[in-house]
């Protein structure tokens, strides 16, 4: 006997075996037919597994559909979870206390950015609240020392960048606003006068340093000097004083694929090299 031929033998056998396990649909049929309406709930069933299986399949449907549904409504909100907060930013007072400036809930729900005076006894010297600065959705605060115990903090709130000095007892000194669509702040970083040099981008990743006065006034014509494409500017310390006045920014340029420094002096003015449009 070949081996094609047991194989064939095998599997007509396994077959009626299977046909076995439940009646042809003519029987049910037939079966059903020979009843009245009245009986064919009660005299005649199919197998108990035929009349669970709908719960079997309903159950874990339900509970997959309501982890969509529970999903997609967090996904809404901004995420599936909420993203850890936001580090509070730290200032040192230059007598052994600090200013800090912290969100009230993670950013991108609905913050809010507050900010208090700690002494060097751990004492609240502006409350137990603190200071509120903004309402809403505001970006990471950057700041800095005003070199005369208060502090300097920058953030953007609606697309619009804001500057605010503090003195010591908080008090606001002055604001300063840049009004652009979609602009983010970058770095904030002294420049050894009692003001600060802050460094931005528009929607289109183009930045630009800009000097802000000890008395709040901007120093470097309307929207600052213009420095190149910073499209990777925006990770770890990408500014930071000269100690002259001026400043020293670096980034990644993706066009000419390369790390970038440049240097502005109190002026304004750029120090290594002219600033290329892409």
């Amino acid at each position: 006997m070949d081996k094609e031929r047991i194989e064939q033998e095998l599997q007509e056998y396994f077959k009626a075996e299977v046909n076995k396990a439940e009646p042809p649909a003519e029987w049910w049929n037939n079966a059903i037919s020979q009843l009245d309406e009245k009986d064919q709930h009660s005299r005649l069933k199919k197998p108990t597994f035929w009349n669970l299986r709908p719960s079997l399949i309903a159950a874990p449907l339900s509970i997959f559909l309501l982890i969509i549904l529970v999903g997609s409504l967090i996904a809404g909100m901004g995420g599936m979870t909420l993203p850890p907060p936001q580090p509070p930013a730290m200032v040192a007072d230059g007598s052994g206390g600090a200013f800090v400036f912290w969100y009230e809930t993670p950013y991108n729900y609905g913050t809010g950015l507050y900010a208090n005076h700690i002494d060097a006894k751990g004492k609240y010297l502006w409350g137990t609240e603190g200071k509120h600065l903004a309402m809403g959705k505001v970006s990471p605060p950057e700041a800095i020392s005003d070199g005369d115990g208060g502090a300097i903090v920058a953030w953007v709130d609606d697309n619009n960048l804001h500057v605010e000095r503090l003195n010591f007892n908080g008090d606001s000194m002055w604001t300063w606003e840049e009004v652009n669509s979609r602009l983010s702040l970058l770095g904030i970083t002294a420049d050894s006068s009692g003001g600060a040099i802050i460094l931005w981008q528009d929607r289109n990743e183009q930045g630009y340093v800009q000097g802000i006065s000890a008395e709040g006034a901007s120093l470097w014509g309307e929207v600052g000097t213009f420095i190149g494409k910073t499209q990777y500017a925006d990770f770890g310390m990408p500014l930071v004083s000269d100690g002259s006045g001026g400043a020293m920014v670096i980034w990644q340029d993706p066009l000419r694929k390369g790390i970038y420094a440049q240097r502005v002096n109190q002026n304004g003015e750029l120090l290594w090299g002219k600033a290329e449009w892409p």
